[in-house]
């Protein structure tokens, strides 16, 4: 991978057009068609994103890329280049500029209610079992407002009494 201050530069000299296709959704959705086409995972995809960012910003050759996916252990790297590489030529992001998704828009509409209002949910049942919890008496008010039964030391340990 190529250090920061390199990749900073590259990406400040680069056109408008590298940047949006950097922004979008494009890289992420080609790397997660490669990594199920070919069985990769998380960590893989991970690697795979950032070299493919690299390679976008013409920091990286083709046979430089397919170089550094054999050093990051991914099977098949000239395959994953390969078809990752054409998937960036073709495909159309699905989402412009991923900066700018709001957390609504990241939810579908399919989506159950239940699943939209968990957190909801998930308050008011825990509100439910803390109101079910019995009060204990802990104040001095509290002492006050129930009865309370007196006794001396000696009455005690009086053997008479019991």
């Amino acid at each position: 991978m190529i250090d920061w201050n390199t990749y900073q530069t590259a990406y400040q000299a680069a056109d408008q057009e590298t940047k949006d296709r950097l922004h979008s959704s494009l890289i992420p959705e080609c790397v997660a068609d490669g990594a199920t086409k070919h069985q990769l995972d998380s960590s893989q995809t991970k690697i795979l994103i950032g070299l493919f960012s690299e390679k976008v910003l013409g920091l990286l050759t083709y046979e430089q890329l397919t170089e550094q996916l054999q050093k990051a252990g991914i099977p098949a790297a000239a395959s994953v280049n390969s078809d990752i590489s054409q998937c960036l030529d073709t495909k159309k992001p699905a989402v412009l500029d991923t900066s700018l998704e709001s957390e609504e828009a990241t939810q579908t509409p399919d989506t159950p209610a239940a699943q939209q209002n968990s957190l909801e949910t998930e308050i008011a049942e825990t509100e439910a079992a803390f109101n079910a919890i019995p009060k204990i008496r802990t104040m001095v008010q509290d002492a006050q407002e129930s009865t309370t039964h007196t006794s001396s030391q000696a009455e005690l340990l009086d053997k008479k009494h019991r």
